[in-house]
């Protein structure tokens, strides 16, 4: 399996503030992320956690505005969809 050596000092679940730093991005852009549903995440209650395969699709993804992809959906886009 493909690995993305960019997040590999990271835990294998992130909290938002893990996540936002490993992207790059202000915690705002990635609240924005989350309510648009362009990066898989997980919800205990109100608490959101990004599993890393989920930052991997995210950068792999059309939803990304520096990467162009195929178009398919991504593992975290169908697991989110069949819960």
């Amino acid at each position: 399996k493909e690995k993305f050596q960019v997040f590999q000092d990271y835990p294998d679940i992130l909290t938002p503030v893990q996540a936002s730093k490993a992207l790059r991005i202000g915690t705002k852009t990635f609240y924005s992320l989350i309510r648009e549903r362009k990066l898989g995440h997980i919800r205990i209650g109100k608490k959101i956690l990004v599993p890393k395969h989920c930052l991997v699709d995210f950068v792999k993804s059309e939803h990304n505005p520096l990467f162009v992809a195929s178009g398919a959906a991504s593992d975290c886009q169908r697991k989110e969809k069949e819960l």
